[in-house]
């Protein structure tokens, strides 16, 4: 698995992000307080951008009610009906995984496969 740490100007963690090797993104959570700051955006670029590294077809997770519209904006589509479990509704969600996934890349850090 993979796990990233978004961390402020001052250095103190404000998000993570948690993708394991079959796609399934287990956790991206940003701090309140950096909210609509791009933390998550960045994180989940992050983690497609392993996705990609490991070929992977496709990654999923199961939303909360409140960041679906976040995976939403972020290319994620619905797959399946939602899931209720401990009290709380969970919602299936994917997106493919592309090359670049509209991510710049520097050189030297693609790894060299093309699709």
């Amino acid at each position: 698995a993979l796990a990233i740490v978004a961390v402020s100007s001052e250095n103190e963690p404000v998000g993570i992000g948690m993708l394991d090797r079959t796609g399934e993104v287990l956790l991206c959570y940003v701090l309140p307080e950096v909210l609509g700051q791009g933390v998550g955006h960045s994180l989940l670029r992050a983690m497609l951008r392993a996705a990609e590294d490991w070929k992977l077809k496709r990654v999923f997770l199961e939303s909360t009610e409140t960041a679906r519209a976040f995976y939403l904006r972020n290319g994620f589509e619905p797959e399946g009906e939602p899931v209720l479990a401990g009290g709380l509704w969970g919602y299936p969600m994917q997106r493919r995984v592309t090359s670049n996934n509209g991510v710049e890349r520097t050189a030297g850090t693609h790894g060299g496969a093309s699709r």
